[in-house]
């Protein structure tokens, strides 16, 4: 929040996006209960705006996410004494969502290592990359590993993309994500449980083989000279910050074991009922977590391998 507070300082003219509307709009995006990040916005952007104007000045809020997430949560979440408009707009943050030039901030934290799809060369019987037996890049070949580092570097690219329409020239965008010098930290290794989990439901006559062999889990987790790499060769922003950074949540997250399930089971049942059937969902999570009370998942150790990478963007006026 920091990091954000001092990029709206030095880099946003807000005063400029006053002399035409006395409308503020902000989008959080993949996250749809974003309440402390907006806040932080909001008073951050409020500090740059004579107090003969702030009363005259409102903040629109648009916060996004997947439509198979609860809008309902967010709205009945929503802080009774915000200063903002709210209003939810569904939809991949791969794709447009907004009309041109009408956001002046964009916030997305801890979305964009979600894949938008999972690359076909991965469940292809003929390609290198077919990936059976397993689930995730991780203990897999190379080529494995290509196929997600290309998707999320194709994914990264739409979400620019889409973003250089929607931003005013001069609008900042922020962005947070997992960010890893070496690929095993502690939800890599969870997913790894989840597949033995499939797997043994698979040997058990549960789970039909070749329907595991189709599933791939989502999510790629890039070094920070990837993120640099992919968003230096976008000519529509400039990076007017980079930073890697510990994850202070994680290294202060105490092993409990039970808040732990709830929060994988929160993020990951979608994705398994989709694919599998809601009907084995309560299973899978009572044998992977009998997995993760026996593995090192939790421990001290894993837990500071987790880092994040910061990302302050501004849209290029010309």
């Amino acid at each position: 929040m920091s990091l954000i507070s001092d990029g709206i300082k030095d880099k946003l003219d807000v005063n400029w996006f006053l002399s035409t509307s006395n409308t503020i709009n902000i989008a959080d995006l993949g996250n749809s209960v974003g309440f402390v990040a907006v806040k932080s916005i909001v008073e951050s952007m409020k500090q740059n705006i004579p107090k003969s104007k702030q009363d005259k000045v409102q903040f629109q809020v648009f916060f996004n996410d997947h439509v198979r997430n609860r809008y309902d949560t967010l709205f009945k979440s929503l802080p009774l004494n915000r200063e903002y408009f709210a209003a939810g707009v569904p939809g991949s943050i791969h794709s447009r969502l907004f009309p041109e030039n009408t956001l002046h901030f964009v916030h997305s934290s801890y979305a964009l290592h979600w894949l938008s799809k999972i690359p076909d060369e991965l469940i292809d019987r003929k390609s290198p990359a077919y990936n059976k037996g397993k689930i995730f890049y991780t203990n897999s070949c190379m080529e494995v590993v290509e196929a997600y580092a290309k998707q999320f570097a194709r994914d990264i690219e739409a979400f620019l993309n889409a973003r250089a329409k929607e931003v005013v020239p001069g609008g900042l965008m922020a962005i947070l994500l997992p960010c890893f010098g070496v690929k095993k930290y502690p939800l890599v290794e969870v997913i790894d449980l989840l597949g033995e989990c499939l797997m043994d439901m698979v040997n058990e006559g549960l789970i039909n083989e070749d329907l595991f062999d189709s599933f791939n889990f989502p999510r790629y987790n890039a070094t920070q000279k990837e993120i640099n790499d992919i968003i230096n060769k976008h000519n529509h922003f400039t990076i007017e910050k980079i930073q890697h950074m510990d994850a202070p949540s994680f290294k202060c997250m105490s092993p409990n074991i039970h808040m732990f399930m709830l929060f994988l089971k929160s993020s990951w049942e979608g994705l398994i009922a989709q694919h599998f059937g809601s009907e084995i969902v309560d299973e899978v999570f009572v044998v992977l977590r009998k997995k993760v009370v026996t593995s090192s998942a939790l421990s001290k150790a894993n837990m500071n391998t987790v880092s994040e990478c910061f990302v302050l963007l501004q849209r290029k006026t010309t």
